[in-house]
């Protein structure tokens, strides 16, 4: 089996390592010995976790209680309401839009090629769509060849389709559809990269290079993480792993069509450590938290100007496990005031204005991925190797039931009320 590109990242290269002050470690002790509880800036349900269903992808429909609902793997469109998904056939495929509730085939295109639906970084997650919902991606890779199709979600027109040389991966697609940034590899081993933009209706690909403005450099190298784009869809943060630099985040603007970059503080020990970042946007758009609950590090981001900016970085309490998830995630309260995050073990609430470590839930468990309900009181949390799907009190931590005996639980589309 050879070596992943994340491994390959960290080959020859020095480790750095973040000392805590022993206040710190005697507060990640107290921490995780006393059950800390401070739970007074998450407001408590008014709702039941019954008045929800729950849609994963890569579920068995063989699982004890809740209100959970298996879906294929496809991209959500905003508000969750649809899903666009791909069914391969003998000839091509056939990309469907689904109404999630229902299951039913709201439209279906037939494609002369075998497609897919992008996947936004390393963590799998599907994508494609342009922030406003009207456009989606599709890919195909062949050897030496890229190739992709835009076309509008309401399925009327004909797909506006790019063939490239090279090795390309979707980036972001413009709101107006006009416009298709791409990562193109300049490695074998996707490990060395620059940006790209594609002229969809002139069809041709940009020479100029999107460059960071930071630096000025073309070419860049890490692992894209995941991506996360802002309110409005102008700005596309994705979140890197660099072996020799650290993570950092690229911050394109795909109106102007440039970049920046921002360099997180690094504090590893190891790859599948530093890899562990995740990040999300305050509800207002002015606020980008990136958060590693491995390592017990979050970062507060200003993203109110095209150039972001790191206002402040802080430790938090958490507890480190010999094995861990791949990958992390992280989800902000609807008034910004909490953010969830994985950890090795279990799941971190932290206060956004203190940036400090409030409650440990689920302490005993893996937990993958995580989704709240639309108004904020209940947390759902999957556990992959144990097939099982936590519904928790957002508030305190209370688990309300555990759904078994799902099959690979994979990614929570979303949570809607019933």
């Amino acid at each position: 089996m050879g070596t992943s590109p994340l491994a390959q990242l960290y080959e020859g290269v020095e480790v750095v390592h973040m000392r805590l002050h022993p206040l710190a470690a005697v507060a990640v002790l107290a921490l995780a010995s006393c059950g800390y509880r401070d739970t007074t800036s998450v407001n408590p349900p008014v709702s039941s976790p019954a008045d929800f269903m729950v849609y994963v992808q890569g579920a068995s429909q063989d699982h004890s209680g809740g209100q959970i609902k298996q879906v294929p793997f496809g991209t959500p469109a905003p508000g969750w309401s649809t899903l666009y998904t791909i069914v391969d056939g003998p000839t091509g495929s056939t990309l469907k839009a689904l109404d999630v509730k229902s299951g039913a085939v709201l439209h279906e295109k037939h494609l002369d090629a075998k497609y897919q639906l992008p996947t936004r970084g390393y963590a799998g997650k599907p994508g494609g769509l342009s922030e406003n919902g009207q456009w989606l991606v599709l890919r195909n890779r062949e050897s030496g060849r890229s190739s992709f199709l835009v076309l509008g979600t309401d399925f009327a027109g004909a797909p506006q389709r790019a063939e490239l040389e090279g090795d390309f991966e979707f980036d972001a697609v413009t709101n107006d559809g006009r416009r298709l940034y791409l990562v193109e590899y300049t490695s074998a081993d996707h490990l060395l990269y620059q940006v790209r933009q594609y002229h969809v209706d002139a069809g041709y690909l940009d020479p100029h290079v999107v460059v960071d403005k930071t630096s000025g450099a073309l070419a860049m190298s890490g692992v894209r993480l995941t991506s996360v784009a802002s309110p409005g869809g102008q700005f596309v943060y994705s979140l890197y792993v660099n072996g020799r630099r650290g993570p950092f985040i690229h911050a394109l603007d795909t109106a102007s069509g440039f970049a920046t970059c921002v360099f997180l503080p690094r504090a590893t020990s190891s790859p599948d450590q530093e890899q562990r970042w995740a990040e999300v946007i305050s509800p207002d758009g002015q606020t980008l938290y990136a958060v590693n609950g491995s390592l017990g590090l979050i970062t507060k981001v200003d993203i109110t100007s095209p150039f972001a900016r790191i206002l402040r970085t802080a430790t938090f309490g958490t507890i480190r496990a010999a094995t861990r998830p791949a990958v992390a995630d992280a989800w902000l309260t609807s008034e910004g005031r909490t953010l969830f995050t994985t950890a090795d073990r279990g799941v971190i609430a932290i206060d956004t204005d203190s940036m400090a470590a409030r409650a440990r839930y689920l302490t005993d468990s893996t937990v993958d991925e995580l989704a709240l309900s639309p108004d904020g009181g209940w947390l759902f949390a999957i556990d992959g190797a144990l097939g099982k799907v936590y519904e928790l009190n957002a508030a305190t931590g209370g688990l309300s039931q555990q759904i078994t005996g799902l099959v690979m639980p994979a990614h929570i589309v979303g949570v809607q009320h019933l």
